[in-house]
């Protein structure tokens, strides 16, 4: 049983899944060469894993991972002996935001790898992407004037920032709420009819 206070057994730091090694200057101008550098700072069983990075392209080209800013999230699970590898670039000059597109709309790529059967995988992307749509946060990350200051950077926006199943459920039903309330308000509804998770905190319940 949880108590006040204390963090949920599923909870993880994520600044200890971080490493300046895989904190990189992307060579690369397109998306899928910028994808095939990150992997490649992974250990071998991940590069020698010939289907990863085409899971991770058609995953792009499926469901975008774009944040609407200039950071994108591609993801994937993969046969890794630890819970996450991440790997993060950075393109001043930008990059597309998709595999198959042209406009160069992104300048940091955050690569996330789970292991299969990781359950905190849904809960970690969400934390992730609710900490790098913060305006303040990427301007930092942007105007990093070396990799030495992006790496450091990066290490001060996750440090202390903790992840969990309980955190998630919340979050992700405040974001069902949000999505709800703006079908309702466009199509006029009179009720709404909702099945989520039970809300662990407080809930702003939409009245109009």
């Amino acid at each position: 049983m949880e108590t006040a206070g204390t963090q949920p057994r599923t909870a993880m730091q994520i600044e200890n899944f971080l490493s300046p090694r895989r904190i990189i200057d992307l060579k690369s101008r397109d998306f899928r060469s910028a994808l095939v550098e990150l992997l490649a700072l992974c250990p071998d069983s991940v590069k020698d894993d010939a289907g990863l990075l085409e899971k991770l392209l058609q995953r792009e080209r499926t469901i975008p991972t774009h944040l609407d800013n200039s950071v994108a999230l591609p993801h994937v699970r993969a046969s890794i002996k630890k819970k996450f590898i991440f790997a993060v670039g950075r393109c001043p000059d930008g990059l597309p935001d998709s595999p198959d597109d042209e406009d160069k709309k992104v300048h940091i790529l955050f690569l996330v790898l789970a292991a299969n059967k990781e359950a905190s995988y849904h809960p970690v992307l969400l934390t992730l992407a609710s900490a790098l749509e913060e305006k303040s946060v990427i301007e930092r990350l942007e105007n990093a004037a070396t990799l030495r200051d992006f790496r450091s950077s990066i290490a001060t926006v996750f440090k202390g920032v903790v992840s969990s199943a309980t955190a998630f459920g919340t979050r992700l039903n405040q974001l069902v709420l949000r999505e709800a309330e703006k079908i309702a308000l466009s199509a006029k509804c009179a009720s709404l009819l909702l099945f989520m998770d039970t809300f662990t905190g407080t809930v702003r319940i939409p009245r109009r």
